[in-house]
């Protein structure tokens, strides 16, 4: 009797070197896996950036707003006024709090010009 040398499953091949079906099975498996989630996390990544960038823009108009509101407590209209921007009767120069309040309830930074 003649004993066959003992070889893993995945290891042999046919006799014209071509590797069997259940290893070409299996990688094709691992590779299909592989695609799949490399194509799951670029879906995934793509959403929170799609996401974060509308938080953001949200939060940039929630404080324009907010700014907006502060500065219509002085005056109804910005209007500009020999050459000067003015809120009401006030010139912008003089609202010097209006940022430091934004600032203060809101986060965001704002600049007067």
């Amino acid at each position: 009797m003649t004993r066959r040398p003992l070889v893993s499953v995945g290891e042999r091949r046919s006799r014209d070197g071509i590797l069997r079906p259940t290893r070409q099975i299996m990688l094709l498996g691992l590779g299909s896996l592989l695609a799949m989630t490399l194509a799951i996390l670029v879906v995934v990544t793509l959403v929170l950036q799609s996401s974060l960038d509308r938080q953001a823009w949200r939060q940039v108009d929630i404080d324009t707003r907010i700014g907006w509101h502060m500065l219509h407590e002085h005056g109804d209209r910005a209007i500009i006024r020999n050459g000067h921007l003015t809120f009401g009767d006030l010139p912008s120069s003089s609202l010097t709090a209006v940022p430091d309040d934004l600032q203060r309830v809101a986060g965001g930074t704002a600049t007067i010009l």
